[in-house]
């Protein structure tokens, strides 16, 4: 079986997947452009049990799908009870009242082109009163619905607007939410209570995501100093985009979910695992 070009960002998985996604044990999945992220759930205390990030040197291809899941040893039989996030560039968000399922396709391809056989889902978002469309690849729904047949399905955006409109009572009146995956990062701005711009920029070096932040911050007419930055998912603490963020901005801050873990991952960072808690808590 040929291996995968990936590379581990963490893991505290001990061999193959044995659990029994049935009943407590709640599986999420998370699919990106050049990423795969899986973690296991104890829903009936929100523990997490296990975790890992995957990092691909190319684009998720079926093929490199099916290798991975067969190596984690994925019974279907055994996940009744399994999500799965897609957090790809394909999608857009509109007003509620505009939108109209017949021509989620029209919408997506107008963006993003017509190169890939997508299959199309929205997710409503009633809280901002938005819609999130999107499309998955025909071929990565293939593989996925023959290990999870029943499985809950999501875009990330979806998970991300969910929690910030639930936070909105004690966040800054303006401010960016930044998600740092291995090979780009999500951002979300709010100002004055209303969901201003959701998008995905894939970044080389910590040039390309200042120079984002200081034009988003221009575009939408934010104040330097009253704004709040919160930064989680893959980035160091001494990283040079968090000492870079502090020379522009006041209110900087790491974000951390609260959450119980197994011992076993007490090592791995939390802000580091922070985007997939709050896909946990989405469902």
């Amino acid at each position: 079986m040929p291996s995968i070009p990936f590379i581990t960002v963490y893991s505290s998985f001990q061999g193959n997947l044995t659990h029994d996604f049935s009943h407590e044990n709640g599986l999420f999945v998370e699919l990106g452009q050049h990423h795969i992220a899986m973690c296991v759930i104890d829903s009936s205390n929100n523990t997490l049990i296990d975790l890992e990030m995957i990092n691909l040197n190319e684009e998720l291809k079926p093929s490199l799908l099916q290798i991975y899941l067969e190596e984690k040893g994925i019974d279907p039989e055994k996940c009744r009870n399994a999500n799965l996030i897609f957090n790809s560039k394909e999608f857009a968000l509109i007003p509620s009242s505009l939108h109209n399922p017949l021509f989620n396709r029209q919408l997506i391809e107008t963006i993003h082109g017509d190169m890939l056989d997508l299959q199309f889902s929205a997710d409503k978002l009633s809280h901002f009163d938005v819609v999130n469309v999107y499309g998955v690849q025909r071929e990565i729904n293939t593989v996925l619905d023959s290990f999870f047949p029943n499985a809950n399905r999501k875009h990330k955006n979806a998970c991300f607007i969910k929690d910030i409109a639930s936070q909105l009572d004690t966040l800054p009146s303006q401010f960016i939410k930044i998600f740092f995956s291995p090979s780009h990062i999500d951002v979300l701005i709010v100002k004055n209570g209303t969901l201003q711009f959701v998008q995905k920029f894939y970044y080389e070096t910590t040039d390309d995501v200042i120079y984002y932040i200081l034009k988003l911050t221009e575009k939408f007419n934010l104040d330097k100093k009253s704004l709040g930055i919160y930064l989680s998912g893959i980035i160091e603490l001494d990283a040079l985009i968090l000492f870079e963020c502090r020379k522009y901005f006041i209110a900087v801050e790491i974000e951390q979910k609260q959450f119980s873990s197994s011992s076993h991952i007490k090592d791995i960072p939390g802000h580091f695992i922070t985007p997939l808690m709050i896909s946990s808590q989405c469902v």
